[in-house]
């Protein structure tokens, strides 16, 4: 997770820096505050047209992520590098129990579901890159526009490169706000069309994420979870 962070930030998109500004820059070293620090927490609040659901989540310098997601059900793991460790209905689970070929109940692509929905900072900076102008809006808050390419993104990762989806009337639109340097909380608002052969399907999606307890943020792991994991 570290290394991703540090070549994320590397990489910043040089569109977002040169439309933003320093604005982009006050925001990405907010970022970088956070993800630099010894630990942390963020809770995650998607409502939407097509569902809605609540995420927390942990994070420490040396790579270990907790995530806990409430959607239909809940969904609970640990990962950290290649090891791993999720609670399914039989108990923790982790890299020896995979059942390749075993569809929602294999435990591999439970733990792949819940590092798809990542950890915050990286989401943060994706927001950044893909913002047409952030502008500050004073009081340490910035917004600005999305590109066309990231809604797509973040309403089904992958689609900006599809040539069999279809979306249109696209809109999106992020804010951030800092508690003196660091980031403190973002939100991302996205809408469009969904375009089928059959049809056209509205979406719209709000996410909201806020961070806290940084530095000062414990990740307890189960025996259970940490015995899988070794």
């Amino acid at each position: 997770m570290k290394l991703a962070l540090i070549v994320a930030l590397l990489g910043f998109s040089t569109t977002a820096r040169d439309a933003g500004g320093d604005a982009a820059e006050d925001v990405k070293a907010a970022v970088a505050k956070v993800a630099d620090a010894a630990n942390y927490t963020w809770t995650r609040d998607l409502k939407g047209s097509r569902s809605s659901w609540t995420v927390e989540g942990k994070a420490d310098k040396d790579g270990l992520v907790w995530l806990l997601v409430n959607d239909r059900g809940q969904r609970e793991g640990l990962w950290k590098g290649e090891t791993w460790a999720v609670k399914t209905e039989g108990g923790w689970k982790g890299p020896a129990d995979a059942m390749p070929g075993g569809g929602v109940k294999d435990p591999g692509n439970m733990i792949m579901g819940l590092k798809n929905i990542g950890v915050a900072t990286s989401e943060a900076l994706q927001l950044l890159g893909g913002t047409k102008e952030l502008k500050s809006e004073g009081n340490g808050t910035y917004s600005g526009d999305l590109t066309d390419d990231l809604i797509k993104d973040l309403w089904v990762p992958g689609s900006s490169k599809a040539t069999n989806l279809r979306l249109e009337k696209l809109k999106g639109s992020v804010k951030f706000w800092l508690k003196g340097e660091t980031l403190s909380k973002y939100e991302f608002k996205i809408s469009g069309t969904s375009v089928y052969k059959n049809g056209e399907a509205p979406f719209d999606r709000t996410i909201t994420t806020t961070f806290k307890d940084v530095g000062s943020t414990k990740i307890q792991i189960p025996a259970e979870a940490k015995a899988k994991m070794n």
